[in-house]
């Protein structure tokens, strides 16, 4: 049954977003699928609907005028969902590598140390995500008293989001299945207009994205 067809809300139109499923074979191939309910097979599915959210405020964010408020609002869940998948992705990678000292640790920064002393990322790529969730953190309640909230802007956004592209790109070359000299499917950067796209062609400008 189409869950649309008996409601009577417009919906929203925006470019096509990558299904679950295509998320699961493509950006998070390198995870594996294990038995159904395995802890594996759950962490890939959580991780694909987070990284479908973030695919969706983006867009939303680069094809929709919005009231500033929620514009800002709309850039600091982007944020939050993007240190979200930091996390995550660093958690199941070092699963995966049967790092198990992750399972005793709690928190972002032990578990990014961790996957860098275990070489799953790279120096550069470790100062970034504690960079951008050092931004994220502003947000904590006891953080907030010198919070300025259009600090969260589309570039801080869009920062977080190219940030999330090299993790996978690292994570895709880590595990073998993709070679340093190509490139995994994960969002790109238009040339022309600088906006992040998910497929061949720039869904901002048109322009067709090598």
């Amino acid at each position: 049954m189409d869950r649309y067809k008996y409601d009577l809300k417009p919906r929203l139109e925006i470019p096509r977003l990558k299904t679950v499923k295509e998320l699961l074979a493509d950006e998070l191939r390198f995870i594996p699928t294990g038995p159904k309910g395995s802890e594996l097979s759950i962490l890939r599915r959580n991780i694909a609907y987070q990284m479908q959210l973030l695919q969706f405020l983006i867009e939303t964010y680069q094809h929709y005028n919005v009231y500033a408020a929620v514009e800002s609002s709309v850039y600091r869940v982007a944020v939050i969902t993007a240190g979200n998948l930091y996390e995550n992705l660093l958690y199941v990678s070092c699963i995966i590598k049967k790092i198990e000292e992750v399972r005793q640790i709690r928190g972002f920064y032990p578990k990014l140390q961790l996957a860098h002393k275990n070489k799953i990322i790279s120096d550069n790529l470790r100062e970034e995500l504690n960079a951008i969730y050092k931004i994220r953190n502003t947000l904590h309640p006891q953080e907030q008293e010198d919070l300025d909230l259009y600090e969260f802007n589309q570039g801080v956004a869009d920062r977080a989001g190219s940030a999330l592209n090299d993790l996978l790109e690292e994570l895709l070359i880590n595990f073998g299945v993709a070679k340093p000299y190509e490139k995994p499917g994960v969002l790109k950067i238009c040339e022309f207009c600088q906006a992040q796209v998910m497929y061949d062609f720039c869904q901002n400008c048109g322009a067709v994205v090598m």
